[in-house]
């Protein structure tokens, strides 16, 4: 079955919450996720992000005009 994703729909849902927990909402692994992302030149969060949220540490966050550029070149 295919499935079609909007770039910017998708690049905020991974970037509020993690790809494992993502993933099976629709019946991917978060390895199919993060490749279909890559695909779409989504930028993800990095290793640790999630692990550092849960713990209450402060955390990088990617440029927003950056990634707004990058999302706006569809």
């Amino acid at each position: 079955m295919a499935r079609t994703f909007e770039r910017k729909a998708l690049y905020e849902e991974v970037w509020a919450t993690s790809l494992s927990t993502l993933g099976p909402k629709y019946g991917l692994s978060d390895n199919g996720l993060r490749r279909i992302c890559k695909a779409m030149n989504i930028p993800l969060p990095p290793a640790g992000h999630w692990t550092k949220v849960a713990a209450g540490q402060p955390i990088w966050v990617r440029d927003v005009a950056m990634a707004l550029a990058v999302l706006g070149n569809q």
